[in-house]
């Protein structure tokens, strides 16, 4: 069995610092805004999955802030609609080399697709896990 140098093990450290696992988090849509924080300071999102089980497309808009935000009056960086169906409907998106928010992860669910509609979404209806670190 090889001895490692001082190096390879000061190499192997930094690796491993660095290759931090991606945590997961879910949420079940309430009959609002579900305005939420994620991570209160800057973080990466490595995947996204959201099924809608209601008749009316919602919308998951992500915002670049480590506040609660509000869908009214901040712009969101990033808007994905989640197809309406009864059945389940589901988007998943994975980026392997993350999407990076340099304040924090926070993010919104609605039914309008405007950057400013504030529309509450339907009760028990759409199911988002984010996986993020």
């Amino acid at each position: 069995m090889k001895t490692l140098t001082e190096q390879e093990q000061t190499n192997l450290n930094i690796v491993a610092q660095t290759s931090t696992p991606y945590l997961p988090f879910t949420l079940v849509s309430a009959a609002s805004n579900n305005a939420t924080v994620v991570k209160d300071y800057m973080g990466t999102i490595g995947s996204i999955t959201a099924v809608n089980i209601s008749g009316t497309i919602h919308y998951l808009k992500f915002y670049n802030m480590g506040t609660t935000p509000n869908p009214a009056s901040d712009t969101p960086v990033a808007v994905y609609p989640v197809p309406a169906s009864t059945n389940g409907q589901s988007i998943t998106i994975n980026v392997p080399s993350g999407i990076r928010l340099s304040k924090g992860i926070s993010f919104a669910i609605v039914k309008g697709i405007a950057s400013n509609d504030n529309t509450s979404a339907d009760a028990n209806a759409v199911v988002v896990t984010i996986a993020y670190k």
